[in-house]
């Protein structure tokens, strides 16, 4: 079942919103504002809507830049022993391949997560510790895994780089959780909001120590 609605209004442009249903799912669609002819709007079975790797990749308009970024260095690393566990700093760690760092409790979970290895930089942890008035901050406190310096971790939301001989790929920001409040202190969730790092996934395993670089990998 399709249907259509138009907001015309005298004098200005307009659109018309089509929705495609199909099972339980509905699939929206923008036309143009002259000829009404679909844009964007393919029939499917549902399982396909909910499947991401179906859609067409948009380009950010970032890629362009990423050339730019340069390199970053690794300058902390720890593992959690077992879930709510003090994270056990090391001076180097191997990443296994879909699955997270030897020593880390996510090498327990179900292979394929989107959460295999977070990070952060100094950088980030700065502003932290400034939005609570802190003069430092223990990067253990903040349980990512990684600590990066000298590039900017947002940058490479979505993207695959390179820390040491490991390939990683972002899937998300690292946003704060509540424990962050009892760990930190009241307003710790806001003042890490936009500065909590990335999660990412494994793509090619590889040994990961202190000091070495951290690099964005072009698409082949």
């Amino acid at each position: 079942m399709s249907y259509r609605s138009c907001d015309v209004r005298p004098g200005r442009r307009y659109a018309c919103h089509v929705g495609v249903k199909i099972g339980a799912d509905t699939l929206m669609g923008v036309t143009d504002n002259t000829s009404c002819a679909v844009r964007d709007v393919k029939r499917a079975h549902p399982w396909q809507l909910r499947n991401s790797n179906n859609m067409t990749a948009r380009k950010h308009p970032l890629d362009r830049y990423l050339s730019t970024l340069g390199e970053g260095t690794v300058t902390w690393i720890g593992v959690r022993p077992r879930r709510r566990e003090p994270l056990a700093s090391l001076g180097a760690a191997t990443a296994v391949f879909d699955q997270g760092l030897e020593g880390d409790h996510r090498m327990t979970k179900t292979p394929g997560s989107g959460r295999q290895v977070t990070l952060i930089s100094e950088e980030f942890i700065r502003q932290i510790a400034a939005q609570l008035d802190l003069q430092t901050l223990d990067p253990a406190r903040l349980r990512r895994n990684i600590v990066v310096s000298g590039i900017n971790l947002n940058a490479l939301r979505r993207q695959r780089f390179w820390v040491g001989s490991a390939l990683l790929e972002a899937t998300q920001l690292c946003h704060p959780c509540a424990r962050m409040e009892a760990e930190l202190g009241a307003g710790a969730v806001v003042a890490m909001y936009g500065y909590g790092g990335l999660c990412a996934k494994i793509i090619e395993g590889g040994g990961i120590e202190v000091g070495a670089s951290v690099r964005w990998a072009p698409p082949s």
